[in-house]
C-alpha cells in the first residue's frame, strides 16, 4: 500500500454519472444535431457540477439501445451514487429504461431547455428538436413503473429543491457503505456522544469499527505532514511538535479506508501511549482539512454530522456551542483545538499549544484559526428513543471575533434571538458537540430524511420534521 502521507488525498465519495440521451430517428432534424446537442450536455454537466459540488463523470450521448447498453455497462463500472439523465430529444421509454437498467442508483431525468416562449411562428420541426420534455415523461414514467428512485426536471437550469434532491439521494447512496472508526474507545459518562453501532448499521447499512494506531510510528516532520511552513513555532517545545507530528501520522495512517473518525485522547491509545503521550489535535485537524471528518472525546454522534456536513457542503467544522451572545445577537461556538482548513480563513491559522488538555507526556500542539464568513449551516445528529434525528439550523459565520480567545472560534447568527435559538438546539436533542458546515443545507437534510430511516428538525422551521 502506498504511504498514505506521500499519496494525494482522494474524494472517497462516489461520482454522479451524468449520460445525455437523444433521438435522431425523426426526419428534418438539423444535420449538426448530434454535435450541438453533446456541445449542450457538456456545458450543462460543468455548470452542474459547479452547484453539486460533487465529482460528475460525463459518459457521452445515447441515441439508441446499442448505445443505452454501453452507457448501462458504463455506468456498472463507475458504479455511482446516482445519475442524471439529461432528455435532449423525445427518446423513448426504452432506451431511457435501458440506459439505468443495471443501477440500482436514483436517477434525476432532466429535460434541458432554453427556458425562451414558444415563438408565434413556432413549426412542428422545432417541437421535435426541443422535444425533451417528452422524453423527459417517457423515461420517468418507465423507471416509476420499475419502482426506481426518481426525479424529472425541466428548464435551463434545475430547481434548488432538485438540486437537493440529487445531493441528498448521493448521500443516501453513499452512507450505506461508508467506514466509521473509533480509536481509543467510548468516554466513560459521555452519553450524548455515544450511539448504538449495531442499530445504526442496521439502519443505515454504514459501519463502525474499533481503530488501533501503531506505537511503531516513525518520527515525522512538519514536511511530510503537510503542514504549512507559516504554521511554524520555534518557541514550542520541540519534544511536544516531535509527539503532536508522531500522533498525527499515525492518525493518517490508520484512517486510509475510513470515511470518518472519533478520537479520544485521554485513552490508553492516545494520551496515555507511551509512543504518543499528547492529544491529537494537530492529528485531527489535518485529517478533517483532508476530507475524512474527525472528531475529538469518541465523539460518534458528531462524526455522523461532520460525515454528513462534509459529505454535502464540502467542509465540515467541530465545535461546542458556548452561550449565546446577546449584543451581537449570535452564539459563539469554539472547540479545543481543530480545524477543517477547508472552511477556514487561510491567513487566521496558527499553531498553538493545547489550551485545554494534556496527556501524559504534555499538551501537544493545537490549530486555532476563523471561520470564513457567509452562510453556514449548524448541524448536529443524535440517537433517539424511536430512531435518529438530524438537527440542522441555518444562519450566517459574522465578520467578528474575539481577537483575545487563541482558539477556534465564530459568531454564528441565526434568524432567531440567540437565546431562543440555544433552547431550540437543546430541546431538539443536541449533543454539546455539532458541525458547522458552510453554506445552507437544511433543503438536502430535509430530503435525506425522506430517503433514510432519519428524522429531520430544522430550528426555525419546526413544521419541517
Amino acid at each position: 500500500m502506498a504511504d498514505p502521507l506521500s499519496a494525494p488525498n482522494v474524494d472517497r465519495r462516489r461520482p454522479i454519472a451524468v449520460v445525455g440521451a437523444l433521438n435522431l430517428s425523426y426526419e428534418g432534424l438539423p444535420a449538426d444535431l448530434r454535435e450541438t446537442r453533446t456541445a449542450d450536455a457538456a456545458d450543462v454537466t460543468r455548470r452542474l457540477q459547479d452547484r453539486l459540488g460533487r465529482p460528475l463523470v460525463d459518459l457521452g450521448l445515447v441515441t439508441d439501445l446499442d448505445g443505452a447498453a454501453t452507457a448501462d455497462q458504463a455506468i456498472t463500472a463507475l458504479d455511482p451514487a446516482a445519475i442524471v439523465v439529461l432528455a435532449l430529444g423525445a427518446i423513448r421509454a426504452d432506451v431511457g429504461a435501458a440506459i439505468v437498467a443495471s443501477s440500482t442508483a436514483p436517477v434525476l431525468v432532466w429535460a434541458v431547455t432554453d427556458d425562451a416562449p414558444f415563438p408565434d411562428d413556432h413549426r412542428p420541426i422545432d417541437s421535435v428538436v426541443g422535444a425533451g420534455p417528452v422524453g423527459a415523461y417517457a423515461m420517468t414514467n418507465a423507471l416509476v413503473r420499475l419502482g426506481r428512485s426518481v426525479r424529472c426536471e425541466v428548464g435551463a437550469e434545475p430547481a434548488p429543491g432538485t438540486i437537493a434532491w440529487v445531493r441528498a439521494a448521493a448521500f443516501a447512496a453513499d452512507v450505506a457503505r461508508a467506514r466509521f472508526g473509533l480509536v481509543g474507545g467510548r468516554w466513560p459518562g459521555m452519553l450524548d456522544v455515544h450511539l448504538d453501532a449495531t442499530r445504526f448499521t442496521s439502519d443505515f447499512g454504514a459501519t463502525w469499527e474499533d481503530v488501533s494506531l501503531s506505537a511503531s510510528t516513525p518520527e515525522t516532520s512538519f514536511d511530510e505532514l503537510g503542514v504549512p511552513v507559516g504554521w511554524s513555532r520555534p518557541d514550542i517545545d520541540p519534544g511536544l511538535i516531535a509527539a503532536s507530528c508522531r500522533l498525527g501520522r499515525a492518525l493518517r495512517t490508520a484512517a486510509v479506508g475510513f470515511d470518518a473518525l472519533a478520537v479520544r485522547c485521554h485513552s490508553d491509545a492516545v494520551g496515555s501511549n507511551p509512543a504518543f503521550g499528547v492529544v491529537g489535535c494537530l492529528g485531527v485537524s489535518l485529517l478533517s482539512s483532508s476530507g475524512i471528518p474527525t472528531t475529538c472525546t469518541g465523539d460518534m454522534v458528531t462524526a455522523v454530522a461532520m460525515y454528513v456536513a462534509s459529505s454535502v457542503a464540502g467542509a465540515a467544522q467541530y465545535v461546542e456551542v458556548d452561550g449565546p451572545d446577546v449584543s451581537r445577537a449570535a452564539l459563539l461556538v469554539s472547540n479545543g483545538g481543530e480545524i477543517d482548513q477547508r472552511s477556514a480563513r487561510a491567513d487566521s491559522i496558527g499553531l498553538v499549544e493545547q489550551q485545554f488538555f494534556s496527556g501524559d507526556a504534555g499538551r501537544g500542539l493545537a490549530l486555532h484559526g476563523l471561520l470564513e464568513t457567509g452562510p453556514a449551516t449548524i448541524v448536529a445528529f443524535t440517537e433517539t428513543r424511536s430512531g435518529w434525528r438530524l438537527v440542522t439550523m441555518e444562519g450566517e459565520i459574522l465578520d467578528d471575533h474575539l481577537p483575545g480567545f487563541p482558539v477556534t472560534h465564530a459568531f454564528f447568527r441565526s434568524a432567531l434571538d440567540p437565546a431562543e435559538a440555544f433552547r431550540r438546539l437543546g430541546d431538539a436533542g443536541a449533543p454539546h458537540h455539532v458541525a458547522i458546515a458552510p453554506g445552507h443545507i437544511g433543503d438536502v437534510a430535509a430530503a435525506l430524511a425522506t430517503m433514510i430511516p432519519l428524522e429531520h428538525v430544522a430550528i426555525g422551521d419546526e413544521d419541517r420534521r
